[in-house]
């Protein structure tokens, strides 16, 4: 079974720090579905950096219409080309969420790969030694 995506919107939202992030609504012929992420307070000197969130609206909203035309196989068919059109995180990391989302409504068949989840702080977030952040 193939995901059609009918149309994919993103917007400026205010997080729970009440400062300004990405949400993207992807809608299929299925459902409507809304991924965000939050803004770190600081950026490790390997993360993948932010724009400023109005310019990373106007990305995605921009970067859709080339996203409705493909057929995408997989999660990471989708991410692969995510990273070809930007090295941003809030630009490519709303959309890999809201699609993730979307394609796990597919028949079972397809194999999502599992989430990475972080399990301690360091850095600035941390009142240890440690030099990494996370």
């Amino acid at each position: 079974m193939k995901l059609v995506i009918k149309s994919i919107k993103a917007r400026k939202i205010l997080d729970s720090r009440a400062k300004p992030t990405v949400e993207v609504e992807l809608v299929t012929i299925k459902e409507k579905i809304l991924a965000s992420i939050p803004s770190g307070t600081s950026i490790g000197k390997y993360e993948a950096k932010n724009l400023p969130t109005d310019k990373a609206v106007a990305i995605i909203n921009k970067l859709a219409k080339s996203i409705l035309n493909k057929d995408f196989k997989s999660q990471s068919d989708f991410d692969k080309y995510l990273r070809l059109k930007s090295k941003f995180a809030n630009v490519t990391l709303p959309l890999s969420i809201a699609f993730c989302r979307a394609f796990k409504t597919l028949p079972k068949s397809k194999k999502l790969p599992q989430l990475m989840v972080l399990g301690f702080e360091g850095g600035v977030h941390s009142d240890s030694s440690l030099k990494i952040q996370e």
